[in-house]
């Protein structure tokens, strides 16, 4: 959402064109039609294989329960799934109209249960087939960097060692008919996936409502971070953040909400969590620039250019700090750091500033 993700052409896109093929096929075959595998693209039919007699059902098991629900259908409800697996595989137009989103309870009743299970398996089971590492390789060396375009918080891991968790958009419980589908698959930072955004729903909140987000392969957002309303001291106990973001759009809120961005500035970057011993990642930057500070006055008098410090000089050289950060503002923390360093110019932060001066000039 902070980058575009990258579409790519890859043989990884041929499952969901299998599967929409193969339901085009049986839309109006007569009631009680056995499965045929031949209705299947051939690349598709070829990884179905034989029905199991054991208790853990396979692809075949899956498709053929799904094959007898559909038929069971009226030719409306038919016709009905699939305009919904049609409209939901758009996925730009349910981002554009999130009031439209057609979701798992909205599919004819007797083909809900049969299609949950067999598109979490395709996702599960079948996707990997059609070789997704090699597309999350291809993406990992078309991408200008390695930093989560959902966060700016963490990186990816080299394909050499990992396939990156690859998300739903669209979550694929409440959504499976678009489980398969790569324009619904962005590839995500481990902590995003599975420790913030889980299952929510950017199209709507836990509460029922719906909301507006952002589809990754279409659009970015670009929020700016402060900390106006914080309170700084010395003693990073008595410190209390703020974390501010602007523009104040929907799309913004739902990013906010389900990756924990605000939530995540403090406990990984300004915050010291229930008086652990560690320092914040706030105080190492500071202290880095303290002694930056100080190794450039050291090196001025050794030098003999040196001129008092003053504050005027200690601002200035903390907007040209702040500025730094400007550059891949939404990577490796930049956005919070270059509002941590903002702060510090502001009224509130007189006394710090002071006391920093005191320090690097004793």
């Amino acid at each position: 959402m902070l980058q575009k993700c990258i579409d790519l052409d890859h043989p990884v896109k041929e499952l969901q064109v299998s599967v929409q093929n193969y339901l085009n096929t049986i839309q109006n075959l007569p009631r009680g039609t056995n499965f045929d595998i031949n209705n299947c693209d051939v690349k598709f039919g070829g990884f179905i294989g034989q029905k199991r007699t054991t208790v853990k059902k396979n692809t075949r098991d899956l498709i053929e329960e799904f094959h007898i629900a559909f038929l069971d259908l009226s030719q409306p409800d038919r016709d009905r799934f699939i305009l919904i697996f049609n409209q939901t595989n758009d996925v730009q137009t349910q981002f554009a109209n999130p009031n439209t989103a057609l979701r798992l309870l909205d599919y004819p009743i007797g083909i809900r249960k049969q299609t949950k299970a067999l598109f979490l398996h395709l996702y599960k089971d079948t996707l990997g087939k059609y070789d997704i590492k090699d597309h999350y390789k291809k993406v990992f060396k078309e991408k200008k960097d390695t930093w989560c375009p959902f966060c700016g918080m963490e990186k990816f891991v080299s394909f050499k060692r990992f396939k990156q968790d690859y998300d739903h958009l669209l979550y694929k419980a409440k959504y499976p008919v678009a489980s398969v589908n790569m324009h619904n698959l962005a590839p995500m930072g481990i902590k995003c996936n599975r420790i913030h955004k889980k299952t929510d729903d950017l199209l709507m909140d836990d509460d029922g409502n719906i909301r507006s987000a952002v589809n990754p392969y279409y659009n970015i957002i670009s929020p700016i971070f402060d900390l106006k309303g914080s309170t700084m001291s010395s003693d990073p106990s008595k410190r209390v953040w703020q974390v501010n973001i602007t523009p104040n759009s929907s799309e913004v809120l739902t990013w906010d909400s389900v990756f924990d961005i605000t939530d995540r500035c403090k406990e990984e970057f300004l915050e010291k969590l229930d008086n652990s011993k560690q320092e914040t990642e706030c105080d190492k930057l500071i202290n880095e620039f303290r002694k930056d500070s100080m190794n450039r006055i050291a090196f001025e008098k050794d030098s003999k250019i040196y001129v008092q410090w003053n504050l005027d000089r200690l601002e200035g050289e903390i907007r040209l700090k702040r500025n730094s950060f400007n550059t891949n503002y939404y990577h490796e923390y930049n956005f919070i750091k270059h509002a941590l360093f903002d702060f510090l110019l502001t009224d509130e932060c007189l006394n710090y500033r002071n006391a920093v001066l005191k320090m690097i000039t004793i």
